[in-house]
């Protein structure tokens, strides 16, 4: 088995098209400014970067490993049979609705995954092949619902 997750198409366009907007608007504002190129190629710089960012953020699930690759280099990296959780809690107490996986190891590690970066049929495919994996993992009422939702929908 050798699976990986990206980010959702519409989440990684997102700072592109932010990006052109201010560029756009900059452009516009070149007769207030001395160093409009500079400002230009800063700000498109800052926004391509955050595009491949999000571009080559993804999780990778292998027979003994999952792991989350983000922000190009960083990598964490936990045993499928040291996965001891799978919680579902909400992201911020502003939106209940917008949640992230967290996958527990024994140890304390964690790695994340958002549900409005990767979508909630991903978030679902990922714990049901974790637990295809490992049987032992316990999971949280809103983990066990997330399964429970994607079951009865057509995102499976």
């Amino acid at each position: 088995m050798h699976r990986k997750i990206h980010f959702l198409n519409y989440y990684q366009m997102l700072p592109l098209f932010a990006g052109a907007a201010l560029v756009g608007i900059e452009y516009l504002n070149r007769l207030n400014s001395k160093q409009i190129y500079q400002d230009i190629v800063i700000t498109s710089s800052f926004f391509v970067l955050m595009y491949l960012s999000l571009r080559f953020d993804h999780c990778l699930i292998t027979d003994t490993e999952f792991s989350r690759t983000s922000y190009f280099f960083r990598k964490r990296t936990i045993p499928i049979s040291e996965i001891s959780e799978i919680t579902f809690p909400p992201t911020c107490i502003l939106s209940p609705e917008a949640r992230t996986l967290v996958v527990w190891r024994k140890g304390g590690d964690k790695i994340t995954m958002t549900d409005m970066g990767y979508g909630r049929p991903a978030l679902a495919s990922v714990v049901r092949t974790l637990l295809r994996a490992n049987p032992n993992i316990m999971l949280d009422d809103n983990a066990q619902a997330l399964l429970q939702t994607a079951k009865s929908s057509s995102w499976k």
